[in-house]
């Protein structure tokens, strides 16, 4: 019986960390798929997995620079694969800060607003355009 008992406590943090990890709006944090071109949600769980990644002992959170050089960089090896002509790199970075800061910006309200219809709305409509 103890053994049940620790197995399930053990599942339980697993779960609890994985909650953690995971974004309300995108889901779990994952690499850039290589075998399709990437879509901007795609890009963000990247961002996310990449962030996580970065982050210091004491829990902060790296720059945008320094997380956005490193996605945009897998972002750009897929097209290179994908034979996609590309723009710059810092106009690759360029387009992604925008949308990161609309993510932010829808983001920043989910604990007060999380149930309240209207907002739902808008994260279902903000996630539909990410796909």
């Amino acid at each position: 019986m103890a053994f049940e008992e620790s197995t399930h406590v053990i599942i339980r943090m697993a779960t609890i960390m994985r909650e953690k990890a995971a974004c309300v709006i995108f889901g779990a944090p994952r690499e850039i798929p290589t075998d399709v071109l990437p879509t901007y949600a795609d890009v963000m769980k990247a961002y996310i997995h990449t962030r996580q990644q970065l982050t210091t002992k004491d829990n902060k959170y790296p720059p945008f620079a320094e997380v956005s050089e490193k996605v945009c960089v897998e972002v750009e090896l897929v097209w290179e694969k994908a034979s996609l002509p590309t723009v710059t790199h810092g106009r690759v970075i360029e387009t992604l800060r925008p949308y990161n800061e609309k993510y932010k910006k829808i983001l920043k309200p989910y604990k007060a607003r999380k149930d309240n219809g209207n907002y739902k709305q808008q994260l279902e409509q903000f996630r539909e355009d990410a796909d």
